[in-house]
């Protein structure tokens, strides 16, 4: 069976992997990873495939409509996500014009959190996959082909031959990482890397996971809770380290992004990975996704391995909104955490949410100054996102705290972000002015441009970086936001 995986047309470099899908002015975008995963699977299980990265590469609806005309796929599998579900189910709608035999089915961590009601958005759409889906897109596709009983595909929601949609019994989630082919491979065959970057990292850059999951329990956190679990699944550290080797000298690259939920929630494992890169004595830079309370056993041998950078969501500075959102986290380990990376030489790039339960204009003060104070190399602050199937949503939503209920508003005109959160006390509009000025106040400091400066002296290689995100920075200042929207233009958002 041919199997086409695409990440439809949207708006230019709208990036539906990260966490908060939406164009970023920084020009960070993602790799379509799970996309990748799920057709290295289904190739290792005899189909053809092909993957299609519409929006990183600029590409407008007449490239998919030529690949269904001209290769034929039986089977379609769309990415999708909240701002763009009513776009990408009008993009299968078109493509099931030029082949009405074409099976069309969502995935991603919208359609999962509510797979009922995006069904009922246009009958064109044959079916939605919930959850991780590269088993299911295999023996979906095998189904078909043998022209079997779709109703025993786990994780598949479909609409049956009376109209009515059904809902299979849910997939357990695949334990055994090591079933999937290297993604690399699909990278490799389908896409243009260059094309992918983060703005916090050196370019050009691959994104690599070495687990799935998350141990803990944030109340906005979308893909924990509506995609990968919590239960953390572990990747072989040989097979980590082999992909890694593979990759390193199949492409050019400056860089690899380790993009777990948080690469360092089992310490054990993080040091019998970097025990491994170091058994090998292989040379490379890495940046990874963590949380801000590893140890500086953790720490020193992450930068031994190569460790350059962690993306960390510090998130506010005070206990009491910590608490609140489950973030399991003590402002003490904060601080001390960010003395053992500088110690160590490892930079960190800070994330902070506005707009979390509990916030007012002085505990929003308070994470400024902490900020300010924790002293990180970068820093991002933003109205926190809300997501369908999060504890966070359907607290606000009860509350009547959403200004919005229509997904097409989750973003602007422009397809960048924007805050449809609003307190009775903290309107959206001045939590998004609140997020600008916090940017200004951190990046304008005298000390923190010196100690920059002098950084990227000793680090000539950080130069391009440096410049790229002081263009970045200024970008902000200089965008008008739309006349009557509470818009927040961010860099990044993905911690």
């Amino acid at each position: 069976m041919r199997i086409l995986f695409l990440n439809p047309p949207f708006f230019k470099n709208y990036c539906r992997p990260q966490r908060s899908p939406g164009v970023n002015p920084g020009g960070t975008q993602y790799y379509p990873l799970y996309l990748c995963y799920a057709a290295g699977y289904a190739e290792k299980n005899g189909h053809e495939v092909k993957v299609l990265d519409c929006p990183a590469r600029h590409q407008e609806i007449d490239v998919p409509l030529k690949v269904v005309q001209e290769w034929k796929p039986d089977l379609l599998v769309v990415e999708s996500s909240t701002p763009s579900v009513y776009n990408d189910i009008d993009v299968v709608r078109r493509l099931k014009a030029v082949k009405p035999d074409l099976y069309s089915v969502l995935v991603g961590t919208h359609v999962t959190a509510v797979p009922e009601e995006t069904m009922n958005i246009d009958n064109t759409l044959d079916g939605i996959l919930r959850f991780e889906y590269e088993l299911t897109v295999a023996e979906l596709a095998q189904v078909l082909e043998d022209k079997g009983d779709i109703s025993t595909v786990k994780g598949l929601t479909y609409r049956n031959s009376e109209g009515k949609i059904m809902h299979n019994e849910d997939r357990e989630l695949e334990t055994n990482l090591e079933k999937f082919p290297f993604v690399s491979y699909q990278y490799k065959k389908h896409l243009v890397h260059s094309d992918y970057r983060y703005a916090h990292s050196r370019h050009p850059i691959l994104t690599l996971i070495t687990t799935r999951g998350c141990p803990f329990q944030c109340i906005q956190c979308v893909y924990p809770q509506t995609f990968a679990g919590h239960k953390v699944r572990l990747r072989d550290p040989e097979a980590i380290v082999d992909e890694i080797i593979w990759a390193w000298n199949n492409f050019f690259l400056r860089d690899i992004m380790f993009e777990d939920d948080t690469f360092i929630a089992l310490k054990s494992h993080t040091i019998k990975i970097c025990e491994e890169i170091l058994r090998r004595n292989f040379k490379f830079s890495f940046s990874a996704n963590a949380r801000a309370d590893a140890d500086e056993e953790t720490i020193s041998i992450l930068k031994k391995a190569g460790c350059r950078l962690l993306c960390v969501g510090f998130e506010s500075g005070n206990q009491d909104i910590l608490d609140r959102m489950k973030k399991s986290l003590k402002l003490e380990k904060a601080y001390k955490f960010v003395q053992y990376t500088k110690k160590h030489g490892i930079l960190v790039r800070g994330c902070y949410m506005i707009g979390l339960p509990g916030e007012t204009r002085e505990t929003m003060k308070e994470t400024l100054d902490f900020a300010i104070k924790l002293n990180t190399d970068t820093a991002q602050f933003f109205p926190v996102m809300l997501y369908p199937g999060t504890e966070f949503y359907e607290w606000a939503r009860k509350e009547g705290y959403l200004k919005t209920h229509d997904y097409r508003d989750w973003i602007d005109r422009e397809g960048y972000y924007r805050t449809h959160l609003s307190y009775p006390d903290l309107p959206n509009e001045e939590m998004v002015s609140f997020c600008h000025s916090a940017r200004k106040a951190f990046y304008l400091r005298p000390e923190y441009i010196a100690h920059q400066i002098w950084w990227t002296i000793k680090h000539p290689g950080e130069l391009t970086r440096n410049m790229d995100y002081a263009k970045i920075f200024f970008k902000f200042f200089k965008r008008s936001k739309p006349k009557g929207k509470a818009t927040d233009v961010l860099e990044e958002k993905k911690c």
